[in-house]
């Protein structure tokens, strides 16, 4: 009978304790401790277990879980040197992933009390003789509102305490550090924060005689001039990195022996439509563990991960980014938003077909059908003097149409050749294909009497900017390379060429 699949559950005690279901990730134990690293930086996607590992190497380490049954059936137990190194160091475990406050003191006062709630669970310490008197004062003033100086060396003293009770230097965990960095950064006060954090984490994890090894784990990796800038012990492994690549996540082997466990054999290939995707270094095929395990639950295919945390950073991002940023991020969307639909819509590389044949009467049919079943669950807006918002999603969508070309073409969009910034240029690597030029334009009832016009108009800024330079500097001869006008008017679409 399969095991009772727990929503929710991050405690590695717990799940083990309740026998409910578990991919076993305890490999990654033996492989972290091997590497030697002082400090870890490990950065994953939300829900994807970093909490659960976390409290399952507090459990394997920690002396306060020296009863190593909950790891008899797992793969670190094979190994009979980690059996003797399980329950032997102090652990400090501090998780500041409920860090969301609104401004910077409250937040420092949270991870104050986090700390506060770590010295009463070793209140111990301070009993009997092994602390003299100045360190059992300084032990019992540690609280919500000490100064920054004490906030600071408040984990490095309490390792130094835990050396002088096992005669070991100490593990420390943080979990989800970037939590209240990125709240700092949607809620204007950064700098406050940063200088806080960084003076923290250098006395926490670089200047600790009393250290043995440490782990951070987080969704993003926070610039190293900023919180990081002093510490030259710390080992970064982000999600291109070939570390730990299949310790966090379920890789398609495992989510496909869940599904034979839980009888659900005959989806294994909608589940893989539905939640295959991720890349983890070189490892392909990493799903998501929310969504399995909630599928796992319900039978039912949903977007499970959908709503799973906040968007502040992302409108943080769009809203006050760069241009290039705010690019970066366009493309980045128009990529994933082609691959989820790629598979279902028979129709969705007619665009590119015609495009490649020079059909532009396809090219128009085929768009104009999409516009009229799609374009009205987005805003196109009415008319020109809504800034560019209108034009940028035009543009965004024919990206979007255009992305699989990647093999094909070198895709670049807002560059500048000529006189100006041209909107999309394809650049073929076989210099036997045509280039191609594409400028997009929302009809002005002002300007132009119909979209005939607007697209002469898009053609014209094409001449008249030049933006075939880059492609003629590159010695692409002018009949092989296309330009295409497009006007746009809310669902209506008319595209021309030259």
């Amino acid at each position: 009978m399969p095991k009772t699949v727990g929503i929710g559950l991050q405690d590695f005690r717990k799940i083990r304790d309740l026998n409910a279901f578990y991919i076993d990730k305890t490999k990654f134990i033996p492989e972290w401790w091997e590497s030697k690293d002082e400090v870890t930086l490990i950065t994953r996607p939300r829900r994807f277990g970093k909490t659960l590992m976390m409290s399952t190497v507090e459990n394997f380490f920690s002396v306060d879980h020296a009863d190593g049954s909950l790891f008899e059936s797992l793969e670190v137990w094979n190994h009979m040197e980690y059996r003797q190194l399980q329950g032997t160091y102090p652990v400090i475990m501090l998780s500041f992933s409920d860090i969301k406050e609104n401004s910077y003191q409250e937040v420092r006062s949270k991870i104050c009390e986090s700390i506060v709630d770590l010295y009463n669970h070793y209140d111990f310490l301070a009993r009997g003789e092994l602390l003299n008197d100045r360190e059992k004062e300084y032990f019992y003033k540690v609280s919500s509102d000490m100064p920054d100086s004490e906030v600071s060396i408040s984990l490095r003293r309490l390792s130094g305490y835990l050396y002088k009770y096992y005669g070991k230097k100490t593990i420390i965990l943080l979990d989800e550090y970037d939590t209240p960095v990125l709240e700092a950064y949607t809620g204007g006060y950064w700098n406050e924060l940063v200088t806080f954090t960084r003076s923290f984490f250098n006395a926490t994890f670089k200047n600790n005689p009393y250290l043995e090894r440490a782990i951070l784990t987080g969704i993003t990796r926070i610039s190293k001039e900023s919180i990081f800038s002093d510490l030259n012990n710390l080992k970064v492994v982000t999600t291109t990195s070939e570390e730990y690549a299949d310790c966090f996540g379920f890789t398609e082997d495992e989510v496909f022996s869940a599904l034979e466990e839980y009888g659900m054999s005959d989806q294994k290939q909608e589940v893989k439509n539905w939640y295959d995707g991720f890349t983890f270094g070189s490892l392909t095929d990493i799903y998501n563990p929310w969504s399995i395990i909630n599928f796992l639950d319900t039978g039912k295919f949903q977007t499970y991960w959908a709503n799973t945390s906040s968007n502040h950073l992302a409108n943080e991002l769009i809203q006050r980014g760069s241009k290039d940023i705010k690019t970066d991020l366009r493309i980045m969307f128009e990529n994933m938003i082609h691959g989820w639909f790629a598979d279902y819509d028979s129709g969705y590389n007619d665009f590119v077909r015609a495009l490649l044949q020079s059909d532009l009467k396809a090219m128009n049919v085929y768009m104009n059908r999409v516009a009229v079943s799609t374009f009205s669950f987005f805003d196109t807006g009415r008319k020109p003097s809504q800034g560019t918002e209108p034009e940028r999603f035009y543009h965004g969508f024919v990206l979007g149409l255009i992305v699989e070309l990647e093999d094909r073409y070198s895709i670049t969009s807002n560059r500048e050749s000529g006189f100006g910034r041209y909107d999309v240029i394809l650049e073929p690597y076989d210099t036997k294909d045509n280039a191609f030029i594409m400028e997009f334009k929302v009809r002005d009832p002002e300007d132009e009497k119909d979209l005939s016009a607007t697209v002469q108009s898009a053609l014209g800024q094409i001449d008249d900017k030049k933006y075939d330079t880059v492609l003629s500097a590159k010695g692409f001869p002018a009949e092989r390379i296309r330009k295409y006008g497009f006007a746009f008017q809310g669902k209506k679409v008319l595209i021309g060429c030259e």
